[in-house]
């Protein structure tokens, strides 16, 4: 019989792989059943990351009419789509000349966690859910029906178009509120740089966009002079302004919506700016259609936004919006593929929600241009009947204490405070000299 020393020697390698084996096998099992795990509570494995893998080979483009097509792939015609794809590619952009792509950073909230950031898939439909006295509210959802971003406006408060907007698990991340340049200004030292129209790539655009359309012959549409270039600085009214700080008030970017004329009928502009002033994405926007194709400061595509899908081309008139929902227009998002050179950092998966809470403000905005809460005046009645009513105590409490200091007689009242004549009168022991 052979020792137990030699037996060990000979039987302990073997038991150590197929223990290995076992255990890689377990480990594969395990990842398996954690992935299908986190599928199924959405909150180990999110759902953004499961989003992303599935969707790297982005969103389609689109058949738009070719008349109208601004993401056309003929070389001798430089367009968003061209100069984002020829990026992407490691080639340089169509764009007349290349400008550095700012780079907005995050607050100091953002990155101790206090503030959340909101992570979206690339492609994303953005719907209101619910409208009532006491305010509004919607949400951001993928192609899976998860839930990314839900936003909620109250109706009970000064500040009721304020929209405050949580992430995947409900905590507060950023909102945007209606305000001013002059309060920008004031609060945060904020003021614009320069226009769209100061950026070559876009005026080319802008310009070639204007005469693919006839230069407006058959709609009221402004030229981009009108609607970007200094002509529109005395147009100050036609602009409305919506600030994107985070859940401690900390600027993050500044929303500018444009309101043109024929509100009903044709669809408004979309700048975005960051915290310095300076513009990171301009809305290329359709004559008829709700489409907006947001580029950056060189040209190169970002996403697509329409309502209430990306591709289905209805006009603007032809839409009816729920009123049920607030007259909230649902939109779909589509980002592009970003990771070339001077990408925008709009389209990292961690600032995808610039373009879709500007895009949250345009339709908030236009459901709003003629509608105002009644819930408001429920506070200001509340406020006035409640001074009403702290006057009422304080002359109880001064009668009160006028009795105590002249109470009532037995046999008479006394006269009214204000009943000098028939007032007591009161005498001192006249002094007497040693």
């Amino acid at each position: 019989m052979l020792p137990l020393v030699v037996v060990l020697r000979r039987v302990w390698p073997l038991a150590l792989a197929r223990a290995a084996a076992a255990a890689a096998a377990g480990a594969a099992s395990g990842g398996l059943a954690a992935a299908e795990h986190g599928r199924a509570g959405g909150r180990a494995v999110p759902q953004w990351r499961i989003d992303q893998v599935l969707r790297e080979s982005g969103p389609p483009a689109p058949d738009f009419p070719a008349a109208l097509q601004l993401r056309a792939t003929a070389p001798d015609a430089p367009n968003a789509s061209a100069a984002a794809t020829a990026a992407a590619a490691g080639e340089p952009g169509e764009a007349s000349e290349n400008v550095t792509t700012p780079r907005s950073g995050s607050t100091a909230a953002q990155d101790r966690g206090a503030c959340p950031l909101v992570k979206l898939p690339a492609k994303l439909h953005m719907m209101a859910t619910e409208s009532t006295w006491a305010g509004q509210g919607g949400t951001w959802q993928s192609n899976t029906g998860v839930v990314h971003s839900s936003f909620r406006l109250s109706f009970i408060s000064t500040t009721w178009d304020t929209a405050y907007n949580r992430n995947l698990d409900e905590q507060a991340a950023f909102r945007g509120e209606v305000t001013s340049d002059e309060e920008l200004e004031y609060s945060y030292e904020w003021k614009l740089r320069k226009g769209p129209m100061d950026y070559p790539a876009i005026a080319k655009l802008e310009n070639d966009w204007w005469s693919a359309v006839y230069k407006g012959a058959h709609s009221v549409l402004k030229s981009p002079e009108e609607k970007y270039g200094k002509a529109g600085d005395d147009q100050a009214s036609t602009w409305r302004t919506t600030a994107l700080v985070d859940c401690e008030g900390h600027l993050l970017y500044v929303v500018k919506l444009l309101q043109q004329e024929a509100e009903k009928l044709l669809p408004g502009g979309i700048d975005v700016y960051d915290r310095g002033g300076t513009l990171v994405a301009h809305a290329m926007v359709d004559y008829s259609i709700a489409r907006y194709q947001f580029v950056d400061v060189n040209g190169n595509l970002i996403a697509t936004a329409e309502a209430p899908g990306v591709g289905l081309a209805i006009p603007l008139k032809d839409l009816e919006p729920d009123p049920y929902k607030g007259l909230i227009l649902p939109y779909g998002v589509e980002f592009q593929k970003g990771g070339y050179t001077d990408a925008s950092r709009l389209l990292d998966t961690d600032y995808r929600w610039v373009i879709a809470a500007a895009v949250q403000a345009r339709a908030l905005d236009d459901a709003h241009r003629s509608f105002q809460p009644w819930a408001p005046w429920l506070l200001v009645a509340a406020g006035v009947l409640f001074g009403a009513l702290l006057l009422v105590l304080i002359c109880f409490a001064c009668g009160a204490m006028y009795r105590l200091v002249y109470p009532r007689g037995h046999s008479e009242a006394l006269p009214p405070l204000w009943d000098k004549k028939t007032q007591p009168q009161f005498y001192s022991m006249p002094y007497k000299a040693a």
